[in-house]
């Protein structure tokens, strides 16, 4: 079975304190030790150079040898019996695991202590030992570290988080850690870059989820940037782990940001103020009115382009076209959304009507006096329709009074040309999605209103 499937490495598993096993009876250290022997019989050889196999042996309830001390001195003479081994025929080393969360780190850093202590003494020193801990209550990382400063020498697990129960000690966190306490062989030997890369694709195809944006170390927001100045948060420092691991700081915008961290956050987002457009002596502006939203009750996401963007807007800033460009491109709310596909077609056909050729259909275009009527020329292009009758035959069971209207339309024509675009329509659904959530709008009936609900409610 073993040569059909050419393995050259092994796991042997050994409870060391259940209450199934009469261990007066039962030879536990001649059971693992026979083990032992057939797997190196009947292993494959490791690779071209044909290098001997690998064996580990996994104490799989070492958790529980903190009160079963019966079951400790089980261990360690069992780890004796290994260390007295032949060299050539020692596994490669131990395996230890916490698999609850619930020891504190001092608990299973003595424990790592005592065995590491025993190989050493049984001649086994070049034997590796390595840990796993389970999340439960929020120590695992520390509890990790603690077993690495006591005598283990690796670890064993997923490069990410996810697991089972609610998780694991992660290789991509750990060797983050690591790292930032300055162990050097950690970042010779490891891409670490890659390995946040794969962390992120591994929570993904695991648990079929994004990854969490505040998850520490490889979660999207892990890095940024929550204050400005000097608070002596070791930003410097935070910065350096950041570059190290390859992850970009981005500015989160809230009620702490200054205006110096709002430009910083535009040119993130938008580029420099002289090749979008926009108007930099407006930061000092929109953190006032952070402050002015916050003291209104008002919660807005300020931290995605839409967001961001109507933060300048709410600022007294126009959008301009290389700014709406860069936002309808941009956007985390996908054009595949189910309303945004439903207004599209709508917006096709509504648009396919009124660029049609047809004389009668161009003699009501030009015959129809509008407050909104800016520009009598017919749009070459399915891309524009004039905003007036974009009002009229899209928002028709919307009552609104004439300055509303003018409203409307000076916020939906972005560039001020008399059409509205799709890019500048989708930018306005899009907010009102942001700001309710994904699922708030049943209908794409609903997603209207509710856009020219926050149009009227915000910009009056």
């Amino acid at each position: 079975m073993v040569n059909d499937h050419k393995m050259s490495n092994a796991i042997i598993e050994i409870d060391l304190c259940s209450p199934a096993i009469n261990y007066e009876q039962f030879d536990l250290n001649q059971f693992i030790l026979n083990q032992v022997e057939w797997a190196n019989k009947n292993l494959i050889p490791r690779g071209e150079q044909k290098l001997p196999p690998r064996i580990l042996v996994n104490l799989r309830d070492f958790a529980n040898f903190e009160t079963d001390t019966e079951g400790l001195t089980r261990a360690l003479h069992l780890i004796e019996s290994l260390g007295n081994l032949p060299s050539n025929q020692r596994p490669f080393g131990l395996m230890i695991e916490e698999p609850t969360g619930f020891l504190l780190p001092e608990t299973v850093s003595k424990l790592t202590r005592i065995i590491r202590e025993t190989m050493i003494s049984a001649n086994w020193s070049n034997g590796k030992l390595l840990v796993h801990v389970h999340c439960g209550f929020g120590l695992a990382e520390s509890t990790v570290l603690e077993a690495l400063a006591n005598g283990a020498d690796g670890i064993w697990s997923a490069v990410c988080k996810a697991g089972a129960a609610l998780g694991h000690s992660c290789s991509s966190i750990t060797l983050t850690n690591l790292a930032r306490l300055g162990n050097k062989f950690v970042t010779r030997t490891y891409n670490l870059p890659a390995i946040i890369k794969a962390a992120r694709k591994v929570h993904t195809i695991a648990s079929k989820e994004p990854v969490p944006r505040d998850q520490e170390v490889y979660g999207k927001e892990a890095f940024d940037l929550v204050f400005g100045g000097w608070h002596g948060f070791m930003g410097d420092k935070m910065g350096a782990v950041a570059s190290m691991i390859g992850v970009k700081q981005t500015i989160i915008i809230s009620d702490f940001a200054n205006a110096e961290m709002l430009h910083q956050a535009m040119i993130e987002r938008f580029g420099e103020p002289e090749k979008t457009g926009w108007d930099e002596n407006l930061c000092k502006k929109m953190e006032e009115k952070i402050d002015e939203h916050l003291l209104l009750g008002n919660s807005f996401n300020y931290n995605t382009i839409i967001g961001l963007a109507q933060l300048y807007e709410y600022s007294g800033g126009c959008i301009s076209s290389s700014m709406l460009k860069i936002i309808t491109s941009d956007s985390e709310i996908t054009d595949e959304h189910p309303l945004i596909i439903s207004l599209k077609q709508r917006w096709e056909k509504l648009s396919g009507k009124l660029n049609s050729p047809s004389p009668k259909n161009l003699e009501e275009l030009t015959s129809n006096s509008s407050i909104f009527w800016q520009n009598p020329e017919i749009p070459k292009t399915m891309e524009e329709i004039p905003i007036n009758h974009f009002i009229d035959d899209i928002f028709t069971d919307v009552n609104v009074t004439e300055k509303q209207r003018e409203m409307i339309s000076h916020l939906l024509d972005v560039d001020g040309n008399g059409y509205v675009s799709w890019q500048e329509f989708v930018f306005r659904l899009k907010w009102a999605i942001q700001q309710k959530g994904l699922m708030y709008y049943p209908t794409p009936e609903a997603l209207i209103l509710g856009t020219f609900e926050f149009i009227l409610q915000d910009f009056s």
